[in-house]
Protein backbone atom coordinates (compact mmCIF):
# COMPACT_ATOMS: atom_id res chain seq x y z
CA UNK A 1 0.00 0.00 0.00
CA UNK A 2 3.01 2.21 0.86
CA UNK A 3 4.45 1.62 -2.66
CA UNK A 4 1.16 2.41 -4.45
CA UNK A 5 0.83 5.60 -2.54
CA UNK A 6 4.27 7.04 -3.28
CA UNK A 7 3.59 5.85 -6.75
CA UNK A 8 1.13 8.01 -7.39
CA UNK A 9 2.84 10.60 -4.90
CA UNK A 10 6.10 10.92 -7.20
CA UNK A 11 3.66 10.64 -10.53
CA UNK A 12 1.59 13.59 -9.37
CA UNK A 13 4.64 15.03 -8.51
CA UNK A 14 6.56 15.32 -11.79
CA UNK A 15 2.93 16.61 -12.91
CA UNK A 16 2.64 19.54 -10.84
CA UNK A 17 5.96 20.40 -9.22
CA UNK A 18 6.35 23.12 -12.06
CA UNK A 19 2.67 23.70 -12.14
CA UNK A 20 1.83 27.76 -11.43
CA UNK A 21 -1.57 26.73 -10.34
CA UNK A 22 -1.48 25.80 -6.16
CA UNK A 23 -2.40 22.01 -5.93
CA UNK A 24 -3.34 20.40 -2.76
CA UNK A 25 -3.30 16.62 -2.05
CA UNK A 26 -5.80 15.96 0.77
CA UNK A 27 -6.34 12.25 2.53
CA UNK A 28 -9.92 11.04 3.41
CA UNK A 29 -9.16 12.92 7.00
CA UNK A 30 -8.47 16.39 5.40
CA UNK A 31 -4.62 16.48 6.01
CA UNK A 32 -2.23 17.59 3.43
CA UNK A 33 -0.15 15.08 2.12
CA UNK A 34 1.36 17.32 -0.85
CA UNK A 35 1.16 20.94 -1.74
CA UNK A 36 3.61 22.15 -4.53
CA UNK A 37 5.39 24.90 -4.50
CA UNK A 38 2.33 27.10 -5.98
CA UNK A 39 0.45 26.45 -2.85
CA UNK A 40 3.67 27.24 -0.66
CA UNK A 41 3.79 30.80 -2.65
CA UNK A 42 0.11 30.79 -1.74
CA UNK A 43 0.17 30.55 1.50
CA UNK A 44 3.22 31.78 2.74
CA UNK A 45 4.11 28.37 4.37
CA UNK A 46 6.78 25.74 4.03
CA UNK A 47 6.17 22.56 2.51
CA UNK A 48 7.06 21.19 5.95
CA UNK A 49 4.71 23.62 7.26
CA UNK A 50 1.93 22.78 4.83
CA UNK A 51 1.92 19.32 5.60
CA UNK A 52 1.56 19.20 9.23
CA UNK A 53 -1.38 21.20 8.43
CA UNK A 54 -5.06 20.31 7.77
CA UNK A 55 -8.08 21.46 5.76
CA UNK A 56 -9.44 23.65 8.91
CA UNK A 57 -6.02 25.29 10.02
CA UNK A 58 -5.87 27.82 6.95
CA UNK A 59 -9.93 28.36 7.09
CA UNK A 60 -10.83 32.18 8.57
CA UNK A 61 -13.33 30.93 11.38
CA UNK A 62 -16.39 32.04 10.09
CA UNK A 63 -15.56 29.98 6.78
CA UNK A 64 -14.46 26.41 8.87
CA UNK A 65 -17.98 24.97 8.49
CA UNK A 66 -18.19 25.45 4.77
CA UNK A 67 -14.73 24.23 3.83
CA UNK A 68 -15.46 20.98 5.99
CA UNK A 69 -18.63 20.42 4.49
CA UNK A 70 -17.54 21.17 0.92
CA UNK A 71 -15.03 18.32 1.94
CA UNK A 72 -18.01 16.13 2.60
CA UNK A 73 -19.92 16.72 -0.44
CA UNK A 74 -16.41 16.43 -2.82
CA UNK A 75 -15.87 13.07 -0.60
CA UNK A 76 -19.57 12.26 -1.93
CA UNK A 77 -19.89 13.32 -5.25
CA UNK A 78 -16.73 12.90 -6.36
CA UNK A 79 -16.29 16.11 -8.23
CA UNK A 80 -16.25 20.10 -7.55
CA UNK A 81 -15.81 22.80 -9.87
CA UNK A 82 -15.41 26.74 -9.57
CA UNK A 83 -15.91 26.35 -5.43
CA UNK A 84 -15.48 30.11 -3.71
CA UNK A 85 -13.53 30.20 -0.70
CA UNK A 86 -11.80 32.31 1.78
CA UNK A 87 -8.45 31.38 2.98
CA UNK A 88 -5.83 32.77 5.57
CA UNK A 89 -2.60 33.05 4.94
CA UNK A 90 0.13 32.49 7.10
CA UNK A 91 0.67 36.35 7.88
CA UNK A 92 -2.93 36.07 8.63
CA UNK A 93 -4.40 37.75 5.41
CA UNK A 94 -7.80 36.51 4.01
CA UNK A 95 -7.45 35.56 0.00
CA UNK A 96 -10.31 34.77 -1.98
CA UNK A 97 -10.04 31.74 -3.72
CA UNK A 98 -11.38 29.23 -5.96
CA UNK A 99 -11.16 25.47 -5.77
CA UNK A 100 -11.44 22.55 -8.36
CA UNK A 101 -11.33 19.42 -6.68
CA UNK A 102 -11.31 15.83 -7.85
CA UNK A 103 -11.48 12.30 -5.39
CA UNK A 104 -8.80 10.31 -7.04
CA UNK A 105 -9.00 7.56 -4.56
CA UNK A 106 -10.83 6.50 -1.22
CA UNK A 107 -8.22 8.15 0.23
CA UNK A 108 -6.96 11.06 -1.86
CA UNK A 109 -8.24 14.28 -3.53
CA UNK A 110 -6.70 16.12 -5.47
CA UNK A 111 -7.55 20.74 -5.54
CA UNK A 112 -6.49 22.99 -7.94
CA UNK A 113 -6.64 26.34 -6.15
CA UNK A 114 -6.77 29.86 -7.86
CA UNK A 115 -6.28 33.19 -6.09
CA UNK A 116 -9.02 35.73 -7.28
CA UNK A 117 -8.30 38.39 -4.38
CA UNK A 118 -7.09 40.65 -7.14
CA UNK A 119 -10.55 40.02 -9.58
CA UNK A 120 -12.69 40.07 -5.79
CA UNK A 121 -11.40 43.90 -4.86
CA UNK A 122 -12.36 44.63 -9.23
CA UNK A 123 -15.45 43.23 -8.87
CA UNK A 124 -16.53 44.69 -5.87
CA UNK A 125 -15.07 48.59 -7.19
CA UNK A 126 -17.33 47.58 -10.09
CA UNK A 127 -20.17 46.93 -8.08
CA UNK A 128 -19.57 50.03 -5.83
CA UNK A 129 -18.81 52.19 -9.17
CA UNK A 130 -22.29 50.55 -10.61
CA UNK A 131 -23.85 51.63 -6.86
CA UNK A 132 -22.71 55.01 -7.17
CA UNK A 133 -23.96 55.20 -11.07
CA UNK A 134 -27.63 53.83 -10.14
CA UNK A 135 -27.51 56.31 -7.50
CA UNK A 136 -26.34 59.46 -9.52
CA UNK A 137 -29.12 58.42 -12.15
CA UNK A 138 -31.86 58.44 -9.57
CA UNK A 139 -30.89 62.15 -8.40
CA UNK A 140 -30.68 63.10 -11.94
CA UNK A 141 -33.71 60.88 -13.16
CA UNK A 142 -31.56 59.81 -15.92
CA UNK A 143 -30.64 56.09 -17.84
CA UNK A 144 -28.59 54.82 -20.74
CA UNK A 145 -29.65 52.19 -23.51
CA UNK A 146 -28.04 50.95 -26.62
CA UNK A 147 -29.34 49.98 -29.87
CA UNK A 148 -27.66 47.34 -32.05
CA UNK A 149 -28.58 48.72 -35.20
CA UNK A 150 -27.70 45.40 -37.33
CA UNK A 151 -29.53 42.92 -34.88
CA UNK A 152 -32.46 45.49 -34.11
CA UNK A 153 -31.64 44.52 -30.37
CA UNK A 154 -32.53 47.09 -28.28
CA UNK A 155 -30.52 46.89 -24.27
CA UNK A 156 -32.42 49.50 -21.30
CA UNK A 157 -30.60 49.71 -18.13
CA UNK A 158 -33.05 50.11 -15.22
CA UNK A 159 -33.77 54.00 -14.64
CA UNK A 160 -35.04 53.37 -18.22
CA UNK A 161 -37.83 51.52 -17.02
CA UNK A 162 -38.82 53.30 -14.26
CA UNK A 163 -38.96 56.52 -16.16
CA UNK A 164 -41.13 54.93 -19.01
CA UNK A 165 -42.84 53.03 -15.63
CA UNK A 166 -42.86 49.82 -17.30
CA UNK A 167 -41.55 46.50 -15.49
CA UNK A 168 -38.76 44.39 -17.56
CA UNK A 169 -40.74 41.37 -17.65
CA UNK A 170 -44.10 43.44 -19.03
CA UNK A 171 -42.28 44.87 -22.20
CA UNK A 172 -41.21 43.32 -25.07
CA UNK A 173 -38.25 45.63 -25.44
CA UNK A 174 -37.55 46.77 -29.14
CA UNK A 175 -36.99 49.75 -31.66
CA UNK A 176 -40.87 49.78 -32.37
CA UNK A 177 -42.61 49.08 -29.45
CA UNK A 178 -40.43 52.35 -27.66
CA UNK A 179 -41.41 54.66 -30.41
CA UNK A 180 -44.70 53.55 -30.07
CA UNK A 181 -44.66 55.08 -26.70
CA UNK A 182 -43.48 58.70 -27.84
CA UNK A 183 -46.50 61.29 -27.81
CA UNK A 184 -47.96 61.14 -31.42
CA UNK A 185 -47.40 64.80 -31.93
CA UNK A 186 -43.53 64.48 -31.25
CA UNK A 187 -42.85 61.19 -32.49
CA UNK A 188 -42.17 61.26 -36.18
CA UNK A 189 -40.32 64.52 -35.42
CA UNK A 190 -37.77 62.32 -33.40
CA UNK A 191 -37.72 59.40 -35.68
CA UNK A 192 -36.36 62.01 -38.70
CA UNK A 193 -33.92 63.53 -36.03
CA UNK A 194 -32.57 60.34 -35.34
CA UNK A 195 -32.03 58.84 -38.89
CA UNK A 196 -30.56 62.40 -40.01
CA UNK A 197 -27.96 62.71 -37.02
CA UNK A 198 -27.27 58.96 -38.17
CA UNK A 199 -26.99 59.49 -41.57
CA UNK A 200 -24.62 62.87 -41.21
CA UNK A 201 -22.86 60.92 -38.10
CA UNK A 202 -23.53 63.92 -35.86
CA UNK A 203 -24.47 63.42 -32.10
CA UNK A 204 -28.34 63.16 -31.32
CA UNK A 205 -30.21 65.33 -29.23
CA UNK A 206 -34.03 65.71 -28.71
CA UNK A 207 -36.45 66.75 -26.05
CA UNK A 208 -39.84 65.40 -26.59
CA UNK A 209 -42.59 63.87 -24.85
CA UNK A 210 -43.62 60.50 -24.07
CA UNK A 211 -46.88 58.51 -23.20
CA UNK A 212 -45.70 56.41 -20.21
CA UNK A 213 -47.49 52.34 -19.69
CA UNK A 214 -49.51 54.18 -16.52
CA UNK A 215 -50.66 56.94 -18.80
CA UNK A 216 -48.55 59.84 -17.72
CA UNK A 217 -47.27 62.25 -20.00
CA UNK A 218 -43.36 62.74 -19.32
CA UNK A 219 -40.93 65.34 -21.36
CA UNK A 220 -37.68 63.40 -21.68
CA UNK A 221 -34.21 64.96 -23.31
CA UNK A 222 -32.75 61.70 -25.30
CA UNK A 223 -28.62 61.71 -26.29
CA UNK A 224 -26.74 59.29 -28.13
CA UNK A 225 -24.09 58.64 -30.56
CA UNK A 226 -23.59 56.28 -33.63
CA UNK A 227 -20.62 53.78 -34.16
CA UNK A 228 -19.73 53.31 -37.42
CA UNK A 229 -17.88 50.07 -38.82
CA UNK A 230 -14.94 50.73 -41.37
CA UNK A 231 -17.27 50.84 -44.17
CA UNK A 232 -18.95 53.63 -42.55
CA UNK A 233 -22.25 51.79 -41.89
CA UNK A 234 -23.79 52.76 -38.24
CA UNK A 235 -23.93 49.31 -36.23
CA UNK A 236 -24.46 50.19 -32.82
CA UNK A 237 -25.67 53.54 -31.07
CA UNK A 238 -25.38 54.68 -27.25
CA UNK A 239 -27.74 56.83 -25.23
CA UNK A 240 -28.95 58.53 -22.44
CA UNK A 241 -32.33 59.12 -21.56
CA UNK A 242 -33.27 61.99 -19.00
CA UNK A 243 -36.73 62.60 -17.11
CA UNK A 244 -36.65 66.49 -17.58
CA UNK A 245 -40.79 66.92 -16.70
CA UNK A 246 -39.82 69.26 -13.63
CA UNK A 247 -37.86 71.18 -15.52
CA UNK A 248 -40.54 71.78 -18.30
CA UNK A 249 -43.14 72.43 -15.82
CA UNK A 250 -40.83 74.82 -14.02
CA UNK A 251 -40.17 76.61 -17.61
CA UNK A 252 -44.01 76.43 -17.94
CA UNK A 253 -44.51 77.86 -14.89
CA UNK A 254 -42.00 80.43 -15.34
CA UNK A 255 -43.87 81.34 -18.80
CA UNK A 256 -47.11 81.67 -17.48
CA UNK A 257 -45.83 83.93 -14.54
CA UNK A 258 -44.31 86.56 -17.55
CA UNK A 259 -47.28 86.29 -19.28
CA UNK A 260 -49.79 86.83 -16.28
CA UNK A 261 -46.96 89.71 -16.02
CA UNK A 262 -47.45 91.34 -19.01
CA UNK A 263 -51.22 91.13 -19.19
CA UNK A 264 -51.18 92.48 -15.81
CA UNK A 265 -49.30 95.46 -16.97
CA UNK A 266 -51.37 95.91 -20.19
CA UNK A 267 -54.40 96.00 -18.24
CA UNK A 268 -53.14 98.62 -15.92
CA UNK A 269 -51.52 100.64 -18.66
CA UNK A 270 -54.55 100.60 -21.12
CA UNK A 271 -57.54 98.86 -20.30
CA UNK A 272 -57.81 100.29 -17.32
CA UNK A 273 -56.49 103.95 -17.67
CA UNK A 274 -58.77 104.32 -20.72
CA UNK A 275 -61.92 103.99 -18.69
CA UNK A 276 -60.66 105.96 -16.25
CA UNK A 277 -59.87 108.81 -18.64
CA UNK A 278 -63.59 108.36 -19.72
CA UNK A 279 -65.00 108.78 -16.26
CA UNK A 280 -62.61 111.87 -15.53
CA UNK A 281 -63.32 113.41 -18.61
CA UNK A 282 -67.34 113.46 -18.46
CA UNK A 283 -67.49 114.04 -14.56
CA UNK A 284 -65.32 117.19 -15.02
CA UNK A 285 -67.61 118.13 -18.18
CA UNK A 286 -70.37 117.94 -15.39
CA UNK A 287 -68.86 119.52 -13.07
CA UNK A 288 -67.83 122.37 -14.80
CA UNK A 289 -70.67 122.99 -17.21
CA UNK A 290 -73.52 121.22 -15.01
CA UNK A 291 -75.70 125.08 -15.17
CA UNK A 292 -75.20 125.40 -18.82
CA UNK A 293 -76.35 121.69 -19.62
CA UNK A 294 -79.74 120.47 -20.42
CA UNK A 295 -81.17 118.22 -18.63
CA UNK A 296 -81.28 115.40 -21.34
CA UNK A 297 -77.52 116.18 -21.68
CA UNK A 298 -77.07 115.55 -18.19
CA UNK A 299 -79.12 112.20 -18.03
CA UNK A 300 -76.69 111.35 -21.11
CA UNK A 301 -73.53 112.05 -19.61
CA UNK A 302 -74.46 110.47 -16.02
CA UNK A 303 -75.74 107.13 -18.06
CA UNK A 304 -72.26 107.36 -19.93
CA UNK A 305 -70.56 107.70 -16.62
CA UNK A 306 -72.70 104.64 -14.97
CA UNK A 307 -71.69 102.45 -17.77
CA UNK A 308 -68.42 103.29 -17.34
CA UNK A 309 -68.46 102.72 -14.19
CA UNK A 310 -70.28 99.10 -14.04
CA UNK A 311 -67.48 98.01 -16.62
CA UNK A 312 -64.66 99.12 -15.20
CA UNK A 313 -65.75 97.73 -11.91
CA UNK A 314 -66.88 93.97 -13.82
CA UNK A 315 -63.11 94.44 -15.11
CA UNK A 316 -61.90 95.39 -11.46
CA UNK A 317 -63.19 92.55 -10.25
CA UNK A 318 -62.28 90.18 -13.09
CA UNK A 319 -58.72 91.02 -13.03
CA UNK A 320 -58.48 90.77 -8.60
CA UNK A 321 -59.82 86.93 -9.61
CA UNK A 322 -57.27 86.07 -12.18
CA UNK A 323 -54.26 87.59 -10.07
CA UNK A 324 -55.98 85.35 -6.54
CA UNK A 325 -56.09 82.16 -9.77
CA UNK A 326 -52.57 82.60 -10.81
CA UNK A 327 -50.92 83.04 -7.01
CA UNK A 328 -53.65 80.36 -5.69
CA UNK A 329 -54.99 82.39 -3.24
CA UNK A 330 -58.29 81.68 -4.39
CA UNK A 331 -59.85 78.72 -2.70
CA UNK A 332 -62.88 76.54 -4.36
CA UNK A 333 -65.49 76.27 -2.30
CA UNK A 334 -68.40 74.21 -3.26
CA UNK A 335 -72.03 73.91 -1.54
CA UNK A 336 -75.26 73.27 -2.96
CA UNK A 337 -76.71 75.58 -4.95
CA UNK A 338 -79.28 76.17 -7.51
CA UNK A 339 -77.54 76.98 -10.79
CA UNK A 340 -80.81 78.89 -12.34
CA UNK A 341 -80.38 81.29 -8.65
CA UNK A 342 -76.97 81.95 -9.29
CA UNK A 343 -77.49 83.30 -12.73
CA UNK A 344 -80.55 85.33 -12.33
CA UNK A 345 -78.41 87.41 -9.93
CA UNK A 346 -75.81 87.99 -12.44
CA UNK A 347 -78.75 88.54 -14.63
CA UNK A 348 -80.00 91.21 -12.56
CA UNK A 349 -76.86 93.51 -13.81
CA UNK A 350 -76.56 92.14 -16.77
CA UNK A 351 -79.98 93.26 -18.19
CA UNK A 352 -79.26 96.59 -17.36
CA UNK A 353 -76.33 96.39 -19.81
CA UNK A 354 -78.64 95.06 -22.35
CA UNK A 355 -81.77 97.18 -22.44
CA UNK A 356 -79.19 99.72 -23.92
CA UNK A 357 -79.12 97.61 -26.93
CA UNK A 358 -82.43 96.45 -26.70
CA UNK A 359 -80.83 92.68 -26.33
CA UNK A 360 -83.82 90.05 -25.17
CA UNK A 361 -82.47 87.16 -22.35
CA UNK A 362 -83.81 84.06 -21.99
CA UNK A 363 -83.59 82.22 -18.66
CA UNK A 364 -85.04 78.32 -19.70
CA UNK A 365 -85.26 75.27 -17.31
CA UNK A 366 -83.45 76.41 -14.53
CA UNK A 367 -85.20 76.07 -11.02
CA UNK A 368 -84.32 72.17 -10.61
CA UNK A 369 -80.73 72.43 -11.45
CA UNK A 370 -79.07 71.93 -7.67
CA UNK A 371 -75.57 70.98 -8.27
CA UNK A 372 -72.35 71.48 -5.72
CA UNK A 373 -70.45 74.56 -6.90
CA UNK A 374 -68.75 76.86 -6.10
CA UNK A 375 -71.21 79.80 -5.89
CA UNK A 376 -68.42 82.90 -6.58
CA UNK A 377 -66.72 80.60 -9.51
CA UNK A 378 -70.23 80.28 -11.26
CA UNK A 379 -71.21 83.57 -11.22
CA UNK A 380 -67.70 84.82 -12.79
CA UNK A 381 -68.62 82.12 -15.42
CA UNK A 382 -72.46 83.26 -16.20
CA UNK A 383 -71.39 87.02 -15.49
CA UNK A 384 -68.44 86.79 -18.62
CA UNK A 385 -70.24 84.08 -21.44
CA UNK A 386 -73.29 86.50 -20.68
CA UNK A 387 -71.18 89.62 -20.98
CA UNK A 388 -69.42 88.04 -24.07
CA UNK A 389 -72.71 87.34 -25.69
CA UNK A 390 -74.43 91.14 -24.91
CA UNK A 391 -70.87 92.72 -26.40
CA UNK A 392 -71.13 90.55 -29.63
CA UNK A 393 -75.20 91.25 -30.32
CA UNK A 394 -76.47 93.55 -32.37
CA UNK A 395 -79.25 95.61 -30.99
CA UNK A 396 -82.47 94.05 -31.14
CA UNK A 397 -80.67 90.47 -30.40
CA UNK A 398 -81.36 87.61 -28.15
CA UNK A 399 -79.46 85.79 -25.59
CA UNK A 400 -80.75 82.27 -24.41
CA UNK A 401 -79.52 80.59 -21.62
CA UNK A 402 -80.28 76.71 -21.08
CA UNK A 403 -79.60 74.54 -18.36
CA UNK A 404 -80.16 71.09 -18.56
CA UNK A 405 -79.22 68.19 -16.06
CA UNK A 406 -79.26 64.69 -16.60
CA UNK A 407 -77.80 61.85 -14.56
CA UNK A 408 -74.27 62.57 -14.88
CA UNK A 409 -73.77 66.11 -15.55
CA UNK A 410 -75.13 69.54 -15.85
CA UNK A 411 -75.17 70.97 -19.15
CA UNK A 412 -75.11 75.22 -19.19
CA UNK A 413 -75.53 76.99 -22.88
CA UNK A 414 -75.16 80.56 -23.67
CA UNK A 415 -76.17 81.62 -27.30
CA UNK A 416 -77.06 84.61 -29.25
CA UNK A 417 -77.84 85.80 -32.76
CA UNK A 418 -74.92 88.22 -32.47
CA UNK A 419 -71.77 88.71 -35.09
CA UNK A 420 -70.11 84.94 -34.10
CA UNK A 421 -66.16 84.09 -34.62
CA UNK A 422 -64.24 83.08 -37.79
CA UNK A 423 -63.49 80.07 -37.88
CA UNK A 424 -59.69 80.33 -37.70
CA UNK A 425 -60.15 82.47 -34.19
CA UNK A 426 -61.66 79.35 -32.28
CA UNK A 427 -58.85 77.76 -31.81
CA UNK A 428 -57.46 81.11 -30.01
CA UNK A 429 -60.06 81.74 -27.63
CA UNK A 430 -58.24 79.32 -24.99
CA UNK A 431 -55.23 80.13 -25.78
CA UNK A 432 -53.68 80.55 -22.22
CA UNK A 433 -50.35 83.31 -22.73
CA UNK A 434 -52.37 85.30 -25.88
CA UNK A 435 -55.73 85.73 -24.80
CA UNK A 436 -57.83 86.78 -27.78
CA UNK A 437 -59.68 89.77 -27.58
CA UNK A 438 -61.58 91.92 -30.12
CA UNK A 439 -63.99 94.75 -30.27
CA UNK A 440 -67.71 94.68 -29.30
CA UNK A 441 -70.95 95.80 -31.94
CA UNK A 442 -70.95 99.30 -30.38
CA UNK A 443 -67.00 99.26 -29.99
CA UNK A 444 -66.95 97.86 -26.32
CA UNK A 445 -63.14 96.69 -25.15
CA UNK A 446 -62.23 93.72 -23.57
CA UNK A 447 -59.01 92.24 -22.15
CA UNK A 448 -59.36 88.37 -22.89
CA UNK A 449 -59.39 87.69 -19.36
CA UNK A 450 -62.81 86.76 -18.51
CA UNK A 451 -62.78 83.37 -20.97
CA UNK A 452 -59.47 82.57 -19.47
CA UNK A 453 -61.24 82.61 -15.81
CA UNK A 454 -64.01 80.63 -17.24
CA UNK A 455 -61.92 78.13 -18.70
CA UNK A 456 -59.91 77.84 -15.09
CA UNK A 457 -62.98 77.75 -13.22
CA UNK A 458 -65.22 75.34 -14.93
CA UNK A 459 -61.57 73.14 -15.04
CA UNK A 460 -61.67 73.39 -11.30
CA UNK A 461 -65.07 71.51 -11.22
CA UNK A 462 -64.17 68.46 -13.27
CA UNK A 463 -66.19 70.14 -16.51
CA UNK A 464 -65.34 71.12 -19.90
CA UNK A 465 -66.25 74.11 -21.96
CA UNK A 466 -66.05 74.78 -25.55
CA UNK A 467 -67.59 76.90 -28.42
CA UNK A 468 -69.81 76.62 -31.47
CA UNK A 469 -69.87 78.99 -33.61
CA UNK A 470 -70.61 80.43 -37.21
CA UNK A 471 -69.61 83.91 -38.46
CA UNK A 472 -72.48 86.06 -38.82
CA UNK A 473 -75.20 84.12 -37.08
CA UNK A 474 -73.80 83.75 -33.52
CA UNK A 475 -72.17 81.83 -31.03
CA UNK A 476 -73.26 78.69 -28.65
CA UNK A 477 -70.69 78.90 -25.59
CA UNK A 478 -71.51 75.50 -23.85
CA UNK A 479 -69.74 74.10 -20.00
CA UNK A 480 -70.51 70.93 -18.05
CA UNK A 481 -70.92 70.74 -14.30
CA UNK A 482 -70.25 67.01 -12.94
Amino acid sequence: MQNSINASERKFQDFVENSVTAVFLVNDQGRYKYVNPAACQLLYYSYDELTNLSISDILPEEQVNLGLNHFLELKNSGVSNNFELKLRRKDGIIIDVILDGKKLSDDEYISFVKDISERKKLEQKVKESEEKLSVAQNIGNYGYWEYNIKEDKLYWSDQVYSIYEIEKDDFNLNFQNVVELFHPDDRQKVIDEYYVSTYNKTEFESTHRIITRKGKVKHITERCKTQYDKNGSPFSSLGTVQDVTKLKENEMALQKLNAGKDRFIKILAHDLRSPFSSLLGFSELLVNNLHELDKQEIEEYVRIIDQTTKRTYNLLEDLLLWIKSQTGSLPFQPELCNLGEICNEVLELQRVVAQEKNITINLINSYETIMKVDKNMLKTVFRNLVGNAIKFSKDNGKIDIVIEKNNTEALITVSDNGIGIEEQNLSKLWKEYEPYTTVGTRGEQGTGLGLSLCKEFVEKHGGIIWVESEFGKGSRFKFTIP
